[in-house]
């Protein structure tokens, strides 16, 4: 997003580890994960896709314990099991409570 508007403004300042920084960044960051994400989709579906944003809190835990040796509690496990109860009430794998629910689609 950033090329353009330098390029318009003049790019005679920017270096050359810059324009390679901003050349990684879009092929491999964001153009890699727009090819992963259109296989997911075509192999499990949009809305599970969308279901998996919600692992995010779970990768943030780990890497927060395992590099920076973070300390988790009972708040931070505590949210982890809501935000994992949830993904199983969307995925209807917990159906008995899905079906309690009075706020269901569809009633």
């Amino acid at each position: 997003m950033a090329t353009p508007g330098m390029m318009a403004a003049g790019a005679e300042g920017v270096s050359a580890a810059s324009w390679s920084a901003m050349l990684v960044l879009g092929v491999f960051t964001t153009g890699l994960m727009a090819v992963f994400i259109i296989l997911v989709v075509r192999r499990v579906g949009a809305g599970f896709l969308s279901l998996s944003a919600y692992a995010a809190p779970l990768v943030a835990l780990l890497l927060g314990t395992v590099l920076l040796r973070e300390p988790v509690g009972p708040r931070e496990l505590a949210g982890l099991a809501v935000i994992l109860a949830g993904v199983a009430v969307a995925e209807g794998s917990l159906a008995g409570l899905r079906a309690a629910l009075p706020f269901r689609a569809g009633r």
